[in-house]
């Protein structure tokens, strides 16, 4: 006798069975596959934001050790640990450094280091400044030195003018005094609070730029005796 239509056994339901598990299976795997690329594209962009933040630290890291060397160097005080400088120089020149750090105070920084390279120089062959403030002060003091071999032999007619000098010499010892004791300051703290620090050599720098112009009345003032002097004794 033929199977009864509809029966338990029928392929028909069989088919059925077997095309609602492929649709579930299928569906299953769907999901887990979508939410398997959904989590790589997040590790991905995770690590794309922590790639960017390194190096925008990498960037402020390179741009303080910059500074702190180079500051090092125009104060004359430089470490045998600053290796940095010579290779961080051209980033500074072709704003590298600059470009890839944007914090509050980077427009003062630029121009103060512009400001101090104009005043002490770059000299490329030995990778650091030309001149740093111990070597300018002790210009300054070579001057003093020659205006008084000058005039240390002459009338008592220059009396006024031996007085300037020598109040020109005490102002410039007080200075570098001064200059040394603002500058250690200024390096103890310059790790921890670098716009203080920057501050501080703006101040050195007018101090001194106030200094070369106290130097340059002395020797006007002492020429002028000279001639009076000179005047007096031709008469």
């Amino acid at each position: 006798m033929a199977p009864k239509a509809g029966s338990s056994g029928s392929p028909n339901q069989i088919l059925v069975v077997f095309l609602i598990l492929f649709i579930l299976t299928s569906l299953a795997l769907g999901v887990t596959t979508y939410l398997g690329f959904d989590g790589q594209t997040k590790l991905a962009d995770d690590a794309k934001k922590a790639d960017g933040k390194a190096k925008e630290w990498e960037g402020k890291y390179d741009l303080q050790k910059f500074v702190a060397e180079y500051l090092r160097a125009v104060e004359g005080k430089s470490l045998p640990s600053d290796k940095a400088l010579a290779t961080l120089r051209p980033r500074w020149v072709n704003k590298d450094l600059t470009n890839k750090v944007n914090e509050e105070g980077k427009e003062d920084l630029i121009k103060l280091i512009d400001g101090l390279d104009k005043t002490f120089g770059w000299d490329e062959q030995a990778k650091k400044p030309a001149n740093n403030f111990e070597t300018l002060l002790a210009l300054k003091q070579k001057e003093l030195d020659a205006l008084t071999k000058k005039f240390q032999n002459t009338d008592a007619g220059l009396t006024q003018a031996r007085t300037e000098l020598q109040a020109a010499q005490a102002d410039l010892e007080k200075a570098g005094q001064a200059y040394a004791a603002e500058l250690k300051k200024a390096k103890e703290k310059a790790d921890t609070d670098l716009n203080k620090y920057l501050v501080t050599i703006k101040d050195l720098q007018g101090q001194l730029d106030a200094k070369g112009v106290e130097l340059e009345k002395a020797r006007t003032d002492m020429a002028a005796a000279a001639a009076e002097f000179e005047k007096k004794m031709g008469g």
